[in-house]
């Protein structure tokens, strides 16, 4: 049931990050058409892509990324592992990637309540841009990893991984 109700969450961040991909091609798209019709900038674009759609997609897609094993992994080393020797090891590692997650998370929330507090904005050329809402971007898309990752360890620390593997 744990693992239905993160699936979700974990495809409905994916969903956020690909309309995010979706709005940063159309939001560049327009610009350049208008700066080549009208040659007239719209305001802060690259901006808004930075601020925006660059970090929703970067950190909505992370725990998708995670669960699809979809990271740069150097299997030199652990290749000639056991399978239960490199199971347990991938656990550990999960388990590590939690903990920093857990770590970056907290950071995170507790920068994006301060810059909420503090209404952060950014001067782009004609207009001042709320950057504060971003912020939660992070730690957003970081507790999702965290949680992912936590679930993963505890799958092959316990012999779950194995288990499943085995009735496919």
């Amino acid at each position: 049931m744990i693992r239905r109700l993160l699936d979700r969450v974990i495809d409905g961040a994916m969903i956020l990050a690909e309309i995010a991909i979706t709005l940063m091609m159309a939001h560049i798209t327009v610009e350049l058409i208008v700066r080549w019709l009208f040659r007239y900038g719209l305001d802060a674009v690259p901006e808004i892509v930075a601020y925006y759609y660059m970090t929703a997609l970067t950190f909505f897609a992370l725990a998708y990324v995670t669960r699809g094993d979809g990271h740069i992994s150097a299997e030199i080393f652990t290749q000639n592992l056991a399978p239960r020797a490199r199971e347990i090891l991938e656990g550990v590692i999960a388990l590590a990637l939690c903990i920093f997650m857990l770590v970056f998370t907290w950071q995170t929330v507790s920068e994006a309540i301060s810059m909420t507090n503090a209404g952060e904005t950014h001067q782009a050329a004609r207009m001042m841009l709320l950057k504060w809402p971003a912020r939660w971007y992070l730690p957003i898309g970081t507790a999702i990893m965290a949680a992912y990752a936590l679930l993963l360890a505890v799958q092959k620390l316990s012999g779950g991984a194995a288990a499943a593997a085995a009735h496919k």
